[in-house]
């Protein structure tokens, strides 16, 4: 007679015949091996049936703010580990807003950053905020262990950085007590500048901000006596662009003045002299 087995979890377990008259015998070991593998094969289709229940949509949102008359827009990237898209990149204007809906895993550590390429001549600023760990730097927006239904933000504030124009002195035929002398800065637009003071080894600096960018041209001129002859032809349509200064050099050349060597009396003895020289030349010709 055929011994019956039995089912276990849609799995039929048929015992061994062995030994003798024909007597049926199950081998635990081999019976209880079997048992394992089923649980273990059970255990990972629980895991696969929550991996996709859980798996969803984690919202990351990106504003921007910066002067569109200085920058007409600016790249931004997100980059993300075990997530679907991993990298996304766009433009974005002032005052815009942008949300990244990304399907993050929920076996996996997820982490994402947020970045902006800073152009010549500005800075950037991040400011991070959300569901998730963050934290903001000069990297970006970071944020770690990203699961789905988060809402997590990300602020990008960028600048324009000052520009210098220096403006340096160089005296020619100097006896060491020349004063300083004042020197303006006019630029294209109606920029102007509060004067600066500026002599030999002594330069004056001005950092100037809100550069289109197209560039700025800049003069500069000082004011003028008679006790100098003043060359301002390098400080002339200077032209200043976002992140490279500028500077260049005043040149005056010292004017010596006649030194007087008679007091009043010489001057009328001088007088007397030349008048009888001239009585004595015109008498020779009478």
């Amino acid at each position: 007679m055929q011994p019956r087995g039995f089912l276990l979890y849609g799995y039929k377990f048929q015992p061994v015949v062995i030994g003798l008259n024909d007597k049926p015998m199950f081998q635990p070991v081999i019976n209880a091996l079997c048992c394992l593998v089923l649980f273990w094969m059970l255990a990972a289709d629980t895991r696969a049936q929550n991996r996709g229940a859980s798996d969803g949509l984690t919202t990351l949102v990106v504003s921007s703010s910066f002067d569109s008359n200085l920058l007409p827009d600016i790249e931004v990237t997100l980059l993300c580990t075990s997530a679907s898209p991993d990298r996304l990149v766009t433009r974005m204007k002032d005052g815009s807003d942008v949300e990244w809906p990304v399907t993050v895993s929920s076996v996996q550590t997820n982490y994402c950053q947020i970045y902006a390429a800073a152009p010549r001549g500005f800075s950037i600023e991040y400011a991070a905020g959300g569901d998730a760990q963050f934290k903001a730097d000069e990297n970006g927006c970071q944020y770690a262990e990203v699961s789905a239904a988060q809402v997590n933000h990300c602020e990008i504030e960028v600048t324009q950085d000052h520009v210098p124009l220096s403006v340096y002195k160089k005296w020619v035929g100097a006896t060491g007590d020349e004063g300083d002398v004042a020197v303006t800065l006019d630029c294209d637009g109606g920029v102007s500048e509060s004067p600066k003071f500026i002599n030999q080894g002594l330069p004056a600096t001005w950092q100037l901000s809100n550069i289109p960018p197209g560039g700025m041209v800049c003069s500069v001129s000082e004011s003028q006596d008679d006790s100098f002859i003043s060359d301002e032809s390098d400080c002339k349509e200077l032209l200043l662009i976002p992140g490279r200064g500028e500077a260049c050099t005043m040149v005056n050349t010292k004017v010596v003045k006649r030194i007087e060597m008679l007091n009043r009396y010489g001057k009328i003895i001088m007088i007397l002299v030349m008048l009888t020289a001239g009585l004595i030349a015109v008498r020779r010709y009478v």
